[in-house]
């Protein structure tokens, strides 16, 4: 029988996390899959943990290429996708246990919805909470922070039906580091986006991620893929507001950046942690002495935060 999902998993040099990547995908509820990986050239041992699990588990289709960048390799995988809907992962994220049953019943209730994502928890690169991002969950508000060049779906969350994806021309190369935003755009135009409201994807930050190390380059693209849709909508572009300040890809950055998210959510195990790490490595920084002073002073209240979240009930698509 033909496996109703396809999940589309490109891999570069990922032997740090690939191995609790698949794991997650092997232990969905819903075990009605086909898991794609295509590896992108890797110098690392990702291609022999794959293949491990690929020998215990027949769903697993391993394909090596060349290196050429993660929007071929994901081409790649919709050409050798049999399934009806399209799953995508990546290689350092962590799909919870319900993710696909849940997108998969929400796009049998919708027809009309062509592409499904979800809200995200934000992890650091030890897998420790950071906090949960939420998207926009209707198409009309998903579709106008696109054309703003913002927000859409998560692209390691989402959840496509294939049969759109190739009437939109699937993945194009000329935007390597917007792929994701260029392809949301194009859905938008022959059906409707949406966005499950709790959290089935855990996303990982570090510092080697494409979203760090390729930030100019992604914002720069996210930029033309928006005045290509205008064009095709007849619309005029947006004016764009004064190029913000980007963020420091450095290891001090990071670590202060995830005493700040952590503390926002209510993790003071997780801001504790880093900020070992500044006091061991940046003592004298006066940013450092700041978020100590900070998580010193974290009202009592935001230490529960996270629990109150993810207590709440999730609605039934």
């Amino acid at each position: 029988m033909l496996p109703r999902i396809s999940v589309l998993l490109p891999v570069y040099n990922a032997a740090d996390y690939i191995e609790e990547a698949v794991q997650s995908v092997l232990g969905q509820t819903l075990a009605e899959f086909e898991l794609i990986v295509v590896d992108d050239g890797s110098r690392d041992e990702s291609v022999a943990v794959v293949a491990r699990h690929a020998r215990r588990d027949r769903r697993i289709r391993l394909f090596c290429t060349a290196h050429r960048g993660i929007t071929p390799a994901l081409n790649t995988a919709v050409r050798h996708a049999r399934g009806e809907l399209l799953a995508r992962m990546d290689a350092d994220d962590v799909s919870r246990p319900d993710r696909f049953l849940r997108q998969a019943s929400y796009l049998a209730s919708h027809p009309e919805v062509v592409a499904v994502g979800s809200s995200i928890e934000i992890v650091d690169p030890d897998g420790a909470p950071l906090g949960v991002m939420p998207w926009a969950e209707t198409h009309d508000e998903i579709d106008r922070r696109l054309m703003q060049g913002r927000g859409g779906i998560a692209h390691p969350a989402a959840m496509m039906r294939r049969a759109a994806v190739l009437q939109a021309g699937v993945y194009r190369e000329e935007f390597p580091a917007a792929q994701d935003k260029d392809l949301w755009l194009r859905l938008a135009e022959i059906g409707r986006l949406a966005n499950l409201p709790q959290p089935l994807l855990r996303y990982r930050e570090h510092p080697l991620a494409v979203s760090t190390t390729c930030r100019l380059e992604q914002r720069c693209a996210v930029r033309r893929a928006v005045i290509d849709a205008c064009r095709r909508r007849g619309v005029p572009p947006p004016e764009w507001t004064a190029t913000q300040r980007m963020r420091s890809t450095s290891a001090e950055a990071a670590h202060r950046r995830w005493v700040r998210s952590a503390l926002r959510s209510g993790h003071p195990d997780t801001a504790w942690k880093h900020l070992r790490w500044l006091c061991r490595e940046r003592p004298w920084c006066k940013d450092t002495w700041l978020a100590l002073v900070a998580a010193c002073y974290m009202p009592p209240w935001m230490a529960i935060r996270r629990s109150r979240t993810l207590a709440r009930p999730m609605p039934r698509s």
